[in-house]
């Protein structure tokens, strides 16, 4: 999964800078809540991934490697329509 970055998620645009402006992520679950004034919101619990090694996609595959991170402040609650893209 792909997230495109925006104010919501800070101390990760260096990281982001070698992506796009997108950061690599995990997604753990997917839901729908009501507001008060009665509007439907879909958001999403994602894990910001950390890279590991070179942050340039490289090799035949052109992917890099990720991990989750240790620091324990990479979970976010974030809009689904900032959900880019899938990767396996």
């Amino acid at each position: 999964m792909r997230l495109g970055l925006n104010n919501n998620i800070r101390g990760a645009s260096a990281e982001a800078h070698s992506f796009g402006g997108r950061l690599p992520g995990q997604v753990n679950a997917i839901f729908t809540i009501r507001g008060y004034n009665g509007q439907w919101y879909k958001l999403a619990h994602v894990s910001i991934l950390q890279v590991i090694g070179r942050p340039t996609p490289g090799g035949p595959e052109g992917m890099v490697c990720v991990q989750k991170r240790d620091n324990g402040n990479g979970d976010y609650v974030v809009w689904v329509r900032s959900l880019e893209g899938a990767a396996h």
